[in-house]
């Protein structure tokens, strides 16, 4: 593998850990968002059951209708807001067991409100409406009935008996219903005129009537529809907190699993890339550091330092053995030219030290590659050939000259220096 396609390789090695640290926090930020949206669900709930809540009393202490639609209209918004904290929890994979509990409690805290409205409505919303109409009109008939008769002693006992009709109603205590009921039946026993006894008995069942209700709807809040009433409030706040410590949990779950995975994440990209770097730098350091040994090698035996060049290492698949080869084509040809070189300067050793001895028919026969070298072998051989010439023709005269014939004579012509005084000297 090439310097570059490492260095590639690290570099989308790099781009891949990075890419997947964006993602995990990207994905992680995703999941916080949803559990803080989760949470701020809740918070909301709170507020739309303590809306509820408040319309709930509003409408039992005011009695107005407007109230009750208040309060339906804010339970529509509470299931709204419990569906779409039950999707924010499936998304992020949290049991929505809590929200289904508060939606059944919360439905239940529905019916059974609506049962009280209904029973407040056959009660009566105003005094004129309902159990309380009916009740205003029988009570007024008996009174009617003790004025037209002048029966003052008889109003007096309905003035008495309208007090604990009072009193039930703003204490809502049985014991003023029971004072009721034995007075009326005292006043009914006591009468002997049939038309107040009717009166008086279409009174007491008309109060009668209203008690019943009232008990249906509960005298306080620990009775009839208004203990079931306050205990679902319980349970739904209990369910809240439920749902709130849930997702609280949730959160710091979450948060402490993706902060420990993004260390553990940005620790093991940490420790691959360091371990790549340190591998990819070894190799390119290696291949430098025998690159160097070869070329110092290479200069060695240029410097006559050594005898033998080894040639450089290119067995690898990068751009320093590329670049090896090239300088070993370029090593091998030096080496030949030097080999080509020593051996020229040898075959010119041997020929000196023939010439030395006396043998002056010798010729440098080796040639090189070296342009220079090989012209200044011409020259030696044309200069071996002209002294060797000069030599035999020397030779041949002093020959004669043995035999006492003097009139050879040895050619001088394109002879210089000494070698023409010699054969001046010669030639005498």
């Amino acid at each position: 593998m090439s310097i570059k396609q490492k260095l590639v390789l690290l570099s989308t090695s790099v781009l891949l850990g990075l890419i997947a640290l964006f993602i995990l926090n990207n994905y992680s930020q995703n999941q916080m968002r949803e559990l803080v949206k989760a949470q701020k669900s809740v918070e909301i709930l709170k507020t739309v059951q303590t809306l509820l809540r408040k319309n709930e009393k509003d409408f039992l202490a005011r009695k107005d209708e407007k109230y009750l639609n208040d309060f339906q209209n804010n339970f529509k918004s509470l299931q709204n807001s419990a569906n779409s904290l039950k999707d924010i929890l499936k998304e992020v994979d949290i049991s929505t067991e809590y929200t289904n509990e508060f939606l059944e409690i919360s439905n239940k805290y529905y019916d059974i409100f609506t049962q009280i409205a209904n029973t407040q409505k056959q009660i009566g919303l105003t005094h004129t409406d309902g159990l309380y109409g009916n009740l205003r009109k029988s009570v007024h008939n008996v009174q009617e009935f003790a004025k037209n008769a002048g029966n003052f002693e008889l109003l007096a006992l309905v003035y008495e008996l309208r007090k604990e009709e009072k009193d039930f109603m703003l204490r809502l205590d049985e014991k003023y219903s029971t004072r009721f009921e034995k007075k009326i039946d005292l006043l009914t026993t006591m009468s002997i005129n049939q038309e107040i006894k009717t009166y008086l008995n279409q009174y007491k069942t008309a109060f009668l009537q209203l008690v019943e209700k009232e008990k249906v709807k509960g005298l306080n809040e620990k009775s009839g529809l208004l203990e079931n009433l306050r205990k679902t409030i319980y349970q739904t706040e209990n369910s809240l907190n439920n749902m709130e410590k849930n997702i609280s949990t949730h959160i710091v779950k979450a948060e402490s699993f993706l902060n420990t995975f993004l260390i553990i994440l940005t620790l093991l990209i940490i420790v691959v890339l360091m371990v790549s770097f340190y591998f990819i730098a070894k190799s390119i350091t290696k291949s430098i550091n025998r690159f160097q040994e070869g070329l110092i090698g290479f200069f060695k035996y240029l410097n006559n330092e050594t005898k033998n060049v080894e040639l450089l290492d290119d067995s690898k698949n990068d751009e320093i053995s590329n670049m090896s080869k090239l300088i070993n084509k370029n090593i091998e040809k030096t080496k030949n030219n030097i080999e080509e070189d020593k051996a020229l300067i040898l075959d010119v050793t041997q020929v000196a030290t023939k010439i030395k001895e006396g043998h002056l028919n010798k010729q440098i026969t080796a040639s090189t590659s070296n342009e220079s070298l090989n012209a200044l072998k011409d020259v030696i051989n044309e200069m071996l050939v002209g002294l060797n010439k000069n030599i035999s023709s020397i030779s041949i005269v002093l020959k004669e000259f043995s035999n006492y014939k003097f009139t050879s004579k040895v050619d001088s012509s394109g002879v210089e220096g000494d070698m023409k005084e010699f054969i001046e000297n010669v030639n005498f």
